[in-house]
């Protein structure tokens, strides 16, 4: 299933946000608002099919964006980035959020463009990484299907060595190194030792 970008809005009516509405009409992805960051965290269920971005003032009643992005951190590993707004004054408070995890901070008045554009990168971003969390953790599955001669004549396959090669250090005949390079490349459902490799490399990526 392709993977749904969000983007979260958090806005308190006693702390309004000010921003000019064409930025949310102009995103590419839904908006969901809420009203705090309480409601955030009460809404906030992250799917594999969901990719997020989240955008809130960094000064709000209650709980501050910085409080909410720390226990966001705390619950969830896998967080969607976060946008903070903070007033002129907040330079402090905006480099311990960045320091903190944040993934940027605009300092009002926020023009609608810029804010657009940062939100559209920063989902771009995290799409990108769950794309990529998701194809590594397809392989390892496929990884895991192998028996423990294949995964021996993996590693050799990898390293460049040819049928006969692998044949000599195992101690077995070059057509059972072919019978086994099939089973790997059916287990793994590629159809190139290029493709193979790939997917070994995303296999040890961490």
């Amino acid at each position: 299933m392709p993977i749904t970008p969000t983007v979260h809005l958090v806005e308190s009516g006693l702390a309004p946000l000010a921003l000019p509405e064409a930025w949310a009409r102009r995103l590419p992805w839904p908006l969901r608002r809420h009203a705090s960051g309480r409601d955030f965290l009460n809404a906030w269920h992250p799917g594999a099919d969901e990719a997020a971005c989240l955008v809130c003032e960094l000064r709000l009643p209650t709980m501050t964006g910085l409080e909410l992005q720390r226990r966001l951190a705390a619950r969830d590993a896998e967080t969607p980035p976060i946008l903070l707004l903070a007033g002129r004054d907040d330079a402090v408070l905006g480099l311990e959020a960045m320091r903190a995890g944040a993934a940027d901070v605009l300092l009002r008045p926020v023009d609608g463009e810029r804010l657009r554009e940062r939100v559209c990168r920063m989902v771009s971003h995290h799409l990108a990484r769950r794309r990529s969390r998701h194809r590594r953790r397809v392989m390892r599955e496929r990884l895991a299907r192998l028996t423990p001669r294949e995964r021996e004549v993996l590693a050799h396959v990898v390293d460049g060595a040819t049928s006969k090669a692998i044949a000599a250090k195992l101690g077995i005949s070059p057509k059972t190194v072919e019978l086994h390079r099939a089973h790997i490349m059916a287990k793994f459902e590629v159809g190139s030792l290029a493709a193979l490799v790939r997917g070994w490399m995303l296999c040890e990526t961490p």
